[in-house]
């Protein structure tokens, strides 16, 4: 098995791997407005997208993203039947929409303006933030503009997994 040393370096592999992809993906994407826009390859990367600024993000293991709720989400709550061209048929055209009829991109207008994440959203850029005091509730700061969320019925927020975990995982 690997011992610490190892796996730290395994890990930072992975890291920088995980870079590579994610500014090979930036490259052929186009923000056409503000939002968060689903890959049009991979199920599990997503692109976040705020005036001039463009930032890839990747869901964490067993997760894909779901643009019905802009979150990353259980694979059996996000329809996408691929995760990257090779899976998927090249000689078809897809069977499904990434996006369902009626989705609109969030915007300033949806955005929780009123909530204390309104203050915390202000010094950060494009990362997650945990309630003061709420363990359920967390928010996407995306160049200062927050988009609040709520765990599903049972979990907490982790700040330091950056997704909803059992109590017991919680930080």
């Amino acid at each position: 098995m690997f011992d610490v040393s190892n796996r730290r370096l395994f890990y930072l592999l992975i890291n920088f791997i995980v870079i590579i992809i994610q500014t090979a993906i930036a490259e052929n994407f186009e923000c056409e407005k503000d939002g968060f826009f689903p890959d049009k390859r991979d199920c599990w990367i997503y692109h976040i997208c705020v005036g001039a600024t463009h930032s890839v993000k990747a869901c964490k293991e067993d997760l894909l993203f779901n643009p019905i709720k802009n979150e990353c989400d259980w694979a059996m709550n996000v329809h996408c039947n691929h995760t990257s061209y090779e899976d998927a048929p090249l000689a078809t055209k897809p069977t499904h929409a990434l996006y369902p009829p009626d989705y609109t991109a969030p915007t300033r207008e949806t955005s929780t303006h009123g909530s204390i994440f309104d203050y915390l959203c202000q010094s950060i850029d494009n990362d997650y933030i945990a309630h003061p005091t709420d363990c359920k509730q967390y928010a996407y700061c995306a160049n200062g503009i927050p988009q609040s969320k709520l765990c599903k019925k049972g979990l907490y927020w982790s700040q330091s997994e950056k997704m909803c975990v059992w109590p017991a995982q919680s930080d």
